[in-house]
C-alpha cells in the first residue's frame, strides 16, 4: 500500500474520530443549595448550588474521540479543584470532560467532552452526574459581570443549560437579598483560585446625591494583601435584586491603594449614582477573614455621616464530583394498541437498581373509533370487529361527572387539590386545601423616603408573615456640648418613628488665643467669645486708651492731616499732625568748598522755607589780549553757576628787534615772533640769497674747505674754496716755483692726483703757481684735469669729486608754506680716483 493511501486512510481516521455528538445529557434532574458551603439565605450569590444531570450513551451513534459539549450560561464557575469530570458507570469512565469556567472572561461555562476508550459499540450506558457550581449575579464593573447582574431575578427562574439542539432547563426559585437596599453594601466573591477573592464595597444611597465621600477596603488580618493591579471604582444607578450593579459609568475620584488598603475619594456627585470600589484580595491562609470598611458620606444637604465598620467572612470549599451508571441490557417488546400510530416508549428505570431497559413499541390494529358522552360514572368500550383486512370499530362511551369544590384550611405548608370521583354517582367532589393563613408580625423601621408605607412580606405557609411599616427617618436635632474628653464623639438618642432623634456632639474643648483692644472704659476689661466646637475660642482682653502726645511734622499732602501711632497697651500713643510743605525760595550763592551744598533753612508752618545752594567757584580759563594801553589790565568774565569763567588779561605791545636773515625764496619776507607778555617780539626779515662768485685758493690744511663771504643785501657774496696745497713727486709744493730741468729741452709731463695726495704736472716746467678748482660731478669717483682755458699766470686744476652724501631734517618754521633749504658742506678729504 502506498503512502499516500496510508495518509488518507489515517487522515479519514482523525477525521471521523472528532465527531460532535449530541444527545448525552438528557435531562436536568435537579439543582439543591449546598446548606455547609453556602450563605444562609436562598440566592444565586455567596453560595453553591449542586446540579444533577442524567446522562446517557449509546455505542452505536458514538464512538472513541467524538466530542461533545454542556453550555451552561450564567455559571460563574464549576466550583470543583480538579480540572476534569469523568462519565463513569461501574467503575468504567465512558467519557472525560474538560471544565471550563467563565469566572471573569465570559457569562457562560462550559465542559467540553471527549469519548474514552472505554465506550464499546454494544455499550448502552446511563448515568448520573452532580457536581457544584456558582451562579454569576454581576459584583463587578466588567462587562461581563454587568450582564451576568441581570441573569436573574428574585423568585422563580428558569435555569437552562445548552446541549447542541436539545435544552436540559429547571425551575428555581432565588430569594432577593435581606438587606435594606439603601445600606452600605459589602460583597466577596471567589476568584481563580481559593486564596484569590474579590471584595466590593458599595457606598449607602444619597437621595439628592453626595456632597463628599470615601470608601476604602482594608484588611484587618496581616496575611491577607491587596493586588493594586486589580482596582476598579464606577458609580451605578441600577442594583439587581442582590444589591449588586447592573451598571457603572467613571465619575471623577480619586484614590490609593497599597498592599494593605483601597480607597476612592469623590465629590459633587449626582443624584441616582451611588459610588463602589472593588479589588483583589490575596488570602494567604486561613478559613476566615476580616475585612475593615471605611464608608463616610455626607449627602447633600444632610450631615456628616460615618457608617464604618468591620466584617468577617468564611472561605468556600470546593465541592466535589458524584458520578454514577449502569450499563444497561435492552429488550424490545412490541404490542398492538389502539393507537392511531406506531408508539415507541422507554419503560421508567433507574439505573442505580435496574439491570434492564424496556423499549416497548406499541402497533396500531387498523381500527375506526366513535366517541360518545353521558352523565354517568363510568366508561364503557365496545369493539364492532371485522373481517380480516378489514377496520374495527371502536365504540367509546365516555362518562361525563358534574363537579363541585370544597375548599377548606389544613396545616400543610401548600395547597393541594384532590378530586374525589363518584363511584356511583355523576357529581365529583373538588377538595382543596390550602394552608391556613401565617400569623402577622408587624415590624416597623425607618427608611430613605419622604413617606410611610407598608410592605408585607408573605412567607411560606406555617412561617410568620411580616408586616413591615417604613417610616420616613426622624429629623434630627444635634446638640453640641464641651466634655471633658481629648477627642470629639458623636451620641444618637433615636426615638419611636414621627418623634425628633438628637444629636449629641460631645467635643473637647477649644484652644483659645487672646486679643487685646481699647475700650471706652478706664479700666481694664476681659471677654470670652466662645466659637462652635473645633474652632479656637477668643479671650478678648479690652484696655484704656493710652494717653498721646502731639508732634507736628510735614507731611506730601496738600492739606494737613494726622495719624496716630498706636504704641502697646498701658504707654503713650504719639500724634503726628502731617502739614503741607512751605513753599521755598531758592538763593544761589559761591561758597569756599569744591562740591554743590544745599542747606534748607525751615520755617514754621505755613510760612516760606528757603533753600541756599552753595556753588562752588567756575573754572577760569584765561585769555591774554594786546591792547592800546600802556599797563597790564585785567577782565574777568563771570558765566552762570557750573560754567567756565574767562580771565581776559589786556597787555601793551612788547618792543621788537629785527633780524635780517636768507632764504630759499625769491623775494623778501617778514616774520615776527611773539615772546610772552613783558618780553621783546623778534621781527625776522627773510631776504633771498645775494649771487655769489667762487673763488678757489690753496692752504695748508689737508681738506678741502669752503668760506662764503657775506655782503650786504643786493651784492654778491664771495664762495672761497681752500684746497690743499699739490705737491710733486719730488715732493716739492703745488704752490712752489718748480724748475724741471730736461737734457732734451722737451716737455715734461705730470699727473694730477687728487686734492693731498701726489700730483704728476704734465707740461714744461714753469715757475707759475698752481690752483686747483673743485666740483661735484655725478660720477662715483674723483679725477683732476687742467684747465687749459686759462693761458698765463696760475696754472688751473678742476677737481672733479662724487656728490657729498645728503642728511635731511624736519623742522618747524613760522610761515603757512613749505620751504627747503641745502646746507653745502666741503667734499669729503678722500676719494677713490677713477681708473
Amino acid at each position: 500500500m502506498s503512502p499516500l493511501v496510508i495518509l488518507c486512510i489515517l487522515l479519514h481516521i482523525s477525521l471521523v474520530a472528532t465527531v460532535e455528538v449530541y444527545e448525552i445529557f438528557t435531562r436536568f434532574v435537579s439543582i439543591t443549595k449546598d446548606a455547609v458551603n453556602s450563605y444562609s439565605f436562598e440566592g444565586p450569590v455567596l453560595s453553591t448550588w449542586i446540579v444533577t444531570l442524567g446522562w446517557e450513551i449509546d455505542g452505536t451513534r458514538a464512538m472513541p474521540g467524538d466530542t461533545f459539549t454542556l453550555e451552561m450560561p450564567c455559571v460563574y464557575r464549576i466550583f470543583i479543584e480538579e480540572t476534569t469530570i469523568d462519565l463513569l458507570a461501574q467503575g468504567v469512565s465512558y467519557a472525560t470532560c474538560d471544565v471550563v469556567s467563565g469566572e471573569e472572561s465570559s457569562t457562560t461555562s462550559y465542559l467540553r467532552c471527549t469519548m474514552n476508550s472505554g465506550l464499546q459499540e454494544s455499550s448502552t450506558v446511563d448515568g448520573i452526574l452532580q457536581f457544584p457550581v456558582m451562579f454569576n449575579a454581576g459584583g463587578s464593573a466588567s462587562a461581563v459581570d454587568l450582564e451576568a447582574s441581570t441573569c436573574f431575578t428574585s423568585g422563580t427562574n428558569t435555569i437552562t443549560f445548552i446541549h447542541g439542539q436539545r435544552r436540559l432547563s429547571i425551575q428555581q426559585n432565588f430569594a432577593a437579598s435581606t438587606d435594606r437596599l439603601g445600606m452600605p453594601i459589602a460583597y466577596v466573591r471567589t476568584g481563580n483560585t481559593l486564596d484569590d477573592l474579590l471584595a466590593m464595597l458599595m457606598a449607602p444611597a444619597c437621595e439628592d446625591g453626595y456632597a463628599t465621600g470615601k470608601l476604602t477596603i482594608a484588611p484587618v488580618d496581616r496575611d491577607i494583601e491587596l493586588d493594586c493591579t486589580t482596582q476598579t471604582a464606577g458609580f451605578t444607578t441600577a442594583l439587581n435584586a442582590w444589591h449588586l450593579p447592573t451598571n457603572s459609568r467613571d465619575i471623577y475620584h480619586s484614590s490609593l491603594c497599597t498592599s494593605r488598603q483601597f480607597a476612592i475619594s469623590y465629590s459633587d456627585v449626582g443624584a441616582g449614582y451611588r459610588p463602589f470600589l472593588l479589588v483583589n484580595l490575596r488570602r494567604l491562609q486561613g478559613t476566615s477573614f476580616n475585612v475593615r470598611y471605611t464608608i463616610q458620606n455626607m449627602c447633600q444637604g444632610e450631615s456628616f455621616s460615618d457608617r464604618s465598620r468591620q466584617a468577617s467572612w468564611k472561605t468556600l470549599n470546593y465541592g466535589v464530583v458524584d458520578s454514577y451508571g449502569d450499563a444497561m441490557d435492552v429488550v424490545s417488546r412490541t404490542r398492538t394498541g389502539t393507537m392511531s400510530t406506531t408508539l415507541v416508549t422507554t419503560r421508567p428505570f433507574n439505573p442505580s437498581t435496574h439491570k434492564t431497559k424496556t423499549i416497548q413499541i406499541y402497533v396500531p390494529i387498523p381500527t375506526t373509533t366513535i366517541t360518545t358522552s353521558y352523565l354517568g360514572a363510568t366508561t364503557s368500550i365496545s369493539t364492532v370487529t371485522a373481517p380480516t383486512g378489514g377496520t374495527a370499530t371502536i365504540i367509546v362511551n365516555n362518562p361525563y361527572h358534574a363537579t363541585t369544590t370544597l375548599t377548606t384550611y389544613w396545616t400543610g405548608a401548600r395547597t393541594t387539590t384532590t378530586t374525589q370521583i363518584a363511584a356511583s354517582g355523576s357529581i365529583d367532589t373538588v377538595f382543596v386545601q390550602i394552608p391556613s393563613p401565617n400569623p402577622t408580625v408587624t415590624r416597623t423601621e425607618f427608611w430613605t423616603g419622604s413617606s410611610q408605607r407598608t410592605l408585607t412580606q408573605t412567607n411560606p405557609p406555617l412561617q410568620s408573615d411580616v408586616v413591615l411599616v417604613q417610616e420616613p427617618r426622624n429629623p434630627t436635632v444635634t446638640i453640641t456640648t464641651i466634655w471633658t474628653g481629648s477627642s470629639a464623639t458623636t451620641e444618637t438618642q433615636t426615638n419611636g418613628p414621627q418623634n425628633t432623634d438628637t444629636i449629641i456632639v460631645y467635643q473637647p474643648p477649644n484652644p483659645t488665643t487672646t486679643v487685646t483692644s481699647f475700650w471706652m472704659g478706664t479700666i481694664v476689661s476681659t471677654q470670652i467669645q466662645i466659637n462652635g466646637p473645633q474652632s479656637t475660642d477668643t479671650v478678648v482682653i479690652y484696655q484704656p486708651p493710652n494717653p498721646t502726645t502731639t508732634i507736628t511734622t510735614f507731611g506730601t499732602g496738600s492739606v494737613v492731616s494726622s495719624q496716630t501711632q498706636t504704641n502697646g497697651f498701658q504707654n503713650t500713643d504719639t500724634v503726628i499732625v502731617y502739614q503741607p510743605r512751605n513753599p521755598t525760595t531758592t538763593i544761589t550763592s559761591l561758597w569756599t568748598g569744591s562740591v554743590v551744598s544745599t542747606e534748607t533753612q525751615t520755617n514754621d508752618p505755613q510760612n516760606t522755607d528757603t533753600i541756599i545752594i552753595y556753588q562752588p567757584p567756575n573754572p577760569t580759563t584765561t585769555i591774554t589780549s594786546l591792547w592800546t594801553g600802556s599797563s597790564t589790565s585785567t577782565e574777568t568774565a563771570t558765566n552762570t553757576v557750573g560754567n567756565t569763567d574767562t580771565v581776559i588779561v589786556y597787555q601793551p605791545p612788547n618792543p621788537t628787534t629785527t633780524i635780517t636773515t636768507f632764504w630759499t625764496g625769491s623775494v623778501a619776507s617778514t616774520q615776527t615772533q611773539t615772546n610772552g607778555d613783558a618780553g621783546i617780539d623778534t621781527v625776522v626779515v627773510y631776504q633771498p640769497r645775494n649771487p655769489t662768485t667762487t673763488i678757489s685758493t690753496h692752504w695748508t690744511g689737508a681738506l678741502v674747505s669752503t668760506q662764503t663771504q657775506t655782503n650786504q643785501q643786493g651784492s654778491t657774496d664771495t664762495v672761497i674754496i681752500y684746497q690743499p696745497q699739490l705737491t710733486t713727486p719730488t715732493g716739492i709744493v703745488s704752490s712752489d716755483t718748480v724748475d724741471v730741468l730736461n737734457e732734451s729741452s722737451s716737455p715734461s709731463t705730470a699727473q694730477t692726483n687728487s686734492s693731498g695726495a701726489t700730483n704728476s704736472v704734465a707740461g714744461y716746467a714753469t715757475s707759475e703757481p698752481t690752483t686747483t678748482r673743485t666740483e661735484f660731478w655725478s660720477a662715483g669717483c674723483a679725477t683732476e684735469v687742467p684747465d687749459l682755458s686759462r693761458i698765463g699766470g696760475a696754472t688751473q686744476v678742476v677737481a672733479y669729486v662724487p656728490r657729498n652724501p645728503t642728511v635731511t631734517t624736519t623742522s618747524f618754521w613760522p610761515f603757512p608754506f613749505i620751504t627747503t633749504v641745502t646746507s653745502t658742506n666741503a667734499p669729503q678729504s678722500r676719494y677713490d680716483y677713477c681708473g
